[in-house]
């Protein structure tokens, strides 16, 4: 009988190889992921990758999730009490060990090794100590697609946030920055995998800001499927700057062009007023530089 197993899941390239050496070991079962998430923002704390984008990898992988919410600017005491607690249900189960994907930091491992003894379980590193040039060219030549979604300025310049990672970003990361990111120059959010059921998750780029001392990419959920319009094109005139413009799908597509960027709520002046999309863009931008601050509390946590 396979062992059954929880897998630490950020979204990021690290957890997606944990996941992919477990099932190919054939001696371990996943039975779910559990990611934390912000409170308010609902986004992967430190990557501030969507909950939708979140979800969308679970169904993809089939695997049921678990999500673990802190509060903003939460403590790691915060954090640690509430994990323990969604811990202790996995244990009550019968679950004893939790897959991570950590690489090589010591003092991370040490750390996850002693928030889990205290609870009576234990942690599994399936790609622990691996090559980290070898296993980022695994990760592309086994199909795997990601996007750098956050990454730290200090470290890595910010024209990288947004960037697939492929074999063109490795060729260009300076010598100084570990090709897996693992000392904290950048996370990942992984929108295609051999072990995904149904092909990539389709979405779609959004602004790059800069908050809290890191640059995060937003990513978009994109289902045109789900987001067909069906109002037919107009000509309207921006309330702002005056400017005509077609508010609506434009000839052979099923949605606005609104509808790819960032849901930030409303940023008109009445429901009922469309603005350009020049206007738009800058109201999303001023919108998300005031209000989505979500910063890291210690590289202790649960990321990528």
């Amino acid at each position: 009988m396979k062992e059954p197993v929880l897998i630490c899941w950020s979204g990021g390239k690290d957890s997606a190889l944990a996941l992919r050496a477990v099932l190919a070991g054939g001696q371990i079962e996943p039975i779910g992921l559990m990611t934390t998430l912000t409170e308010g923002y609902d986004r992967i704390s430190m990557h501030g990758v969507r909950r939708e984008l979140l979800e969308a990898q679970a169904v993809a992988l089939n695997l049921p999730l678990h999500k673990v919410y802190i509060s903003q600017n939460a403590t790691n005491a915060e954090y640690e009490a509430k994990t323990q607690a969604a811990l202790l249900e996995f244990k009550r189960q019968g679950i004893r060990r939790v897959v991570f994907g950590d690489l090589f930091l010591q003092d991370i491992r040490a750390y996850r090794d002693r928030l889990l003894g205290k609870i009576g379980m234990e942690a599994l590193y399936p790609v622990w100590g691996r090559d980290t040039t070898a296993l980022a060219r695994e990760f592309i030549a086994q199909g795997f697609q990601a996007i750098l979604v956050c990454g730290n300025p200090q470290r890595l310049d910010r024209r990288f946030a947004g960037r697939c990672f492929d074999a063109a970003l490795l060729a260009e990361l300076p010598a100084s920055v570990d090709p897996c990111g693992e000392n904290g120059e950048f996370h990942t959010w992984v929108f295609a995998s051999p072990d995904f059921a149904n092909g990539p998750i389709p979405h779609a780029k959004g602004q790059v800001i800069e908050r809290q001392g890191f640059c995060f990419c937003d990513v978009l959920p994109l289902d045109l499927g789900k987001q067909t319009d069906p109002r037919p094109a107009q000509e309207k005139r921006c309330p702002r700057c005056g400017t005509t413009f077609t508010c609506g799908p434009a000839t052979g597509k099923t949605h606005c062009w609104c509808s790819e960027l960032p849901n930030v709520g409303p940023v008109a002046s009445s429901a009922h007023d469309c603005l350009c999309p020049d206007c738009l863009r800058a109201a999303v931008a001023t919108k998300l530089l005031k209000s989505d601050g979500e910063s890291e509390k210690g590289s202790q946590r649960m990321a990528d």
